[in-house]
């Protein structure tokens, strides 16, 4: 299948990953959209590094955090 990597897509990734340790809200993260993908992938953060983002995943949650905006 062809990966679409909706705004959609990335809320569901986002309410399914992220509000563990974020706010529920993603309009309320401190780190700026652009930055998203590098700091994901980097694997500073240790929890972090427990998720294997693929690629659309991280597209997807940058399209849904940009469509916030």
């Amino acid at each position: 299948g062809v990966e679409v990597n909706t705004a959609e897509d990335g809320q569901v990734f986002y309410d399914n990953n992220c509000v563990y340790c974020h706010p529920s809200d993603p309009a309320h993260l401190d780190t700026d959209v652009e930055k998203i993908a590098d700091v994901l992938r980097s694997g500073n953060i240790r929890a972090h590094r427990r998720i294997d983002y693929s690629d659309g995943q991280i597209k997807s949650l940058e399209n849904y955090l940009k469509s916030l905006k």
